[in-house]
């Protein structure tokens, strides 16, 4: 792929930006709103530390509620700034990667059970309640986080920590398997605007959750685990996307295709990890994957973005679908056609026009899926 300088050096720009945003600060809050945006940065952070080799980083990260005194060695935990420097000097980034990551993941663990029922995962909004009944508790953006917690428990192997947060996850995935799981590998909605769960099958639900499933699965290696995820799977392999409903494909093309492909990119993965690329490509979901892709190819406009949502809110998602793009294409390809789409729509993302476009450097969320898609990138030329 060409113009990989120009990446790389956007690349690094808004690697650079991350090194000042309080979201990767240790601190004891959630940085944005929506948790499922925050997870998809502390994805992007995952994938940078993996583009930078996490072993050099430190796990021994004391919080503390002001400044350290001075010799302590100690981070602040409001802001690790280049200008709050510890005694040894400006905190290095993998270092503060690591730390944030871990506090986020801390912060899921520690709000299990605030949000509906005692295993689900805070949203981050919908609290409010009627008549006992919390507004919305969803398996599709609980699934985020759980996606995030479970990369990060992979990726942070020597963490103090990751035996509770795998432990968080799985309490999660078991309520999700005691109550929403529907017919033909499908997953309910969990409860929405009040109402428990309306959707007794939703795509996005699904996708997520297979997603995590096959996350765990990697991580323990269980036939429960592996069973449940290749249902899911399937179902995602016989899904019309361009019925999706919430969003609709119509409103959010970028955000249907970014949720769709997580869960086959993730199953892909793990057939080919586990069977071989042959088996990979044969199962259903690889012409589900290449059905993505084709429409994404064929759609995509000279400059490399897509069909223009109505809202500029969901323009934000397609930031995200180089990252799988990319996954799909080592898998299923390689196909010029894949690659090209992928880096058309990087380097227009990076250019004067899609900051502008997508809120590069003003908006966390896009900076988390730039950071995250970029990353892939990068790698994948390493």
């Amino acid at each position: 792929m060409a113009n990989g300088g120009h990446l790389e050096s956007a690349y690094e720009q808004i690697s650079d930006w991350w090194t000042q945003h309080v979201l990767y600060d240790p601190a004891h809050d959630f940085q944005l709103e929506a948790v499922f945006e925050e997870s998809h940065c502390i994805l992007g952070g995952l994938k940078r530390l993996q583009f930078l080799g996490p072993e050099s980083g430190d796990d021994e990260v004391e919080l503390i509620s002001d400044r350290p005194e001075p010799g302590s060695g100690k981070l602040e935990d409001a802001m690790v700034r280049n200008d709050l420097k510890s005694e040894g000097g400006v905190v290095d980034e993998v270092t503060r990667l690591r730390a944030g990551i871990a506090a986020f993941c801390d912060r899921v663990q520690s709000t299990q059970g605030i949000q509906g029922a005692e295993d689900a995962l805070f949203m981050g909004y919908g609290l409010r309640r009627r008549d006992g009944m919390i507004e919305h508790s969803c398996v599709a953006d609980q699934g985020s986080s759980a996606n995030a917690v479970l990369d990060a428990v992979r990726i942070l192997g020597d963490h103090p920590n990751r035996e509770g947060w795998l432990q968080t996850i799985e309490r999660w995935v078991g309520w999700v398997r005691r109550e929403f799981i529907g017919p033909d590998g499908g997953i309910g909605s969990g409860t929405v605007s009040f109402e428990w769960n309306p959707m007794p099958v939703y795509w996005c639900a699904t996708t997520l959750f297979t997603a995590a499933l096959f996350r765990l699965a990697r991580l323990t290696g269980r036939s429960d685990d592996i069973e449940e995820a290749m249902a899911g799977l399937g179902w995602l392999a016989r899904f019309d996307f361009a019925k999706a409903v919430i969003p609709d494909f119509s409103t959010s093309p970028g955000g249907v295709l970014l949720y769709l492909s997580e869960g086959l990119a993730e199953g892909l993965d793990f057939l080919e990890r586990t069977e071989g690329r042959e088996v990979a490509r044969n199962h259903p979901a690889a012409a589900k994957a290449t059905e993505v892709l084709t429409w994404l190819v064929e759609h995509q406009s000279e400059t490399g973005s897509w069909p223009e949502p109505p809202t500029r809110g969901h323009r934000t998602y397609e930031i995200g679908l180089p990252w799988l793009i990319l996954r799909m294409n080592r898998i299923l390809g390689p196909d010029p056609r894949w690659e090209a789409s992928a880096d058309r729509f990087l380097r227009h993302l990076v250019s004067d026009a899609g900051v502008d476009t997508y809120g590069l450097y003003v908006r966390p969320w896009a900076m988390g899926l730039a950071q995250l898609s970029l990353g892939e990138r990068l790698l994948e030329v390493d």
